[in-house]
């Protein structure tokens, strides 16, 4: 085991981690998140927060702020060569009730490091990181949210890879200082593409890997976005029935009254 430096903690504080508790109802053990009853109250209290008309959307919302603990254990992973224990038990989700946005950080109870062994290549603890992040953590919290609130586990799953594409993309657009390029891509790649299903969850392949992610124009900007698989409720939350930029349908706002 390692120590994290003052320094990279402080960059990994751009991804949410968190290093302080708060006292909020939307503060909860990632534990406790797994538990069906458990997550279904806690759905109930985000709802409100977000404007949510049901639990469904506010597990969609979940998801799309989960998304950054796979960015931050990846970024981490790629760059410092070390990941923080990712595994539900020492992890918490922190809501401060000052934030109108309702963006939790992530709290780990012990920050010590893992980085490869003297006995295993950097491709073998890599696999294992990828096992831990996935399988041991998002998969659990995205199974449980899609048995509780019947919300499609692709959505759930693009809303998690969105964030991946996002830093690496962003990493890539421009390398650190010392930090090796190759290595930047060649993580990438086995993250959304290469590594094998059973490192994601009870899966044949890497769920990922479906969201190729084609670039379009966005006609009213002209800017050049990836458009998203599916949609992800966004619009649900918003009173002008706003849809995400990467949309891939013409979501409509339902009628005043929807709910579930």
């Amino acid at each position: 085991m390692a120590k994290f430096l003052e320094s990279e903690l402080a960059e990994l504080e751009k991804f949410r981690l968190g290093r302080k508790r708060w006292s909020s109802a939307l503060s909860i053990e990632v534990e406790d998140l797994l538990a069906p009853e458990s997550l279904k109250t806690y759905l109930d209290k985000v709802k409100p927060k977000i404007e949510a008309p049901d639990r469904k959307t506010a597990a969609s919302m979940l998801l799309k702020r989960y998304g950054f603990l796979a960015a931050l254990t990846l970024y981490s992973m790629t760059v410092f060569n070390k990941v923080p224990n990712v595994r539900p038990d020492n992890l918490s989700l922190e809501t401060d009730d000052q934030d109108p946005l309702w963006l939790p950080s992530f709290h780990f109870h012990d920050l010590e490091a893992s980085v490869p062994g003297e006995t295993e290549s950097r491709e073998e603890w890599r696999s294992s990181v990828i096992q831990q992040l996935f399988a041991e953590n998002i998969y659990p919290l995205i199974k449980t949210a899609s048995r509780n609130t019947s919300i499609s586990k692709w959505i759930l799953w693009e809303n998690v890879c969105i964030y991946v594409k996002w830093m690496y993309e962003t990493l890539l657009a421009s390398v650190p200082t010392g930090l090796n390029k190759d290595q930047i891509e060649n993580d990438f790649q086995f993250t959304v593409a290469e590594a094998e299903g059973s490192l994601f969850g009870d899966y044949n392949q890497n769920p990922l890997k479906r969201y190729d992610g084609q670039m379009a124009i966005q006609p009213e900007t002209g800017q050049e976005i990836r458009m998203r698989r599916t949609c992800c409720l966004f619009y649900l939350t918003s009173d002008r029935g706003a849809r995400c930029k990467t949309c891939p349908v013409k979501c409509v706002k339902p009628p005043k009254g929807y709910g579930g």
